[in-house]
């Protein structure tokens, strides 16, 4: 799965997508996504989906870089950053703000305490 998923290049997957590709039930789907995430394979992002560590750790990396120059990031920076839809942002900029990594205020983010 970790490896699907790294050559997909997506941000997210869902545990549908995970299910489908091994053919199992939603159970042993459950199951087994708790034992990637107890492992730290992979994080739970906010709306249900997942997001690989690597990619998480990526992700991070992106941001306090970005703040190395900024002192903001609104939502269409991120978008524009990651390269993706507002569907996927923002679960993943809400997954920063509870990682302490941005802080959210009305619709921008500053640095986070975990960056600061």
């Amino acid at each position: 799965i970790i490896q699907w998923q790294e050559q997909t290049g997506s941000w997210m997957f869902s545990s549908d997508d995970v299910r489908e590709k091994l053919k199992i039930t939603k159970n042993e789907n459950i199951h087994f996504m708790n034992q990637l995430e107890k492992m730290k394979y992979v994080k739970k992002v906010p709306g249900g989906n997942w997001i690989l560590s690597g990619r998480f750790a990526e992700l991070k990396e992106m941001i306090i870089t970005y703040f190395r120059r900024n002192e903001q990031l609104s939502v269409g920076d991120f978008k524009e950053m990651i390269d993706s839809s507002r569907k996927d942002a923002i679960p993943l900029l809400e997954l920063l703000d509870n990682e302490t990594i941005t802080r959210r205020d009305e619709n921008v983010r500053y640095k986070g305490e975990s960056i600061i």
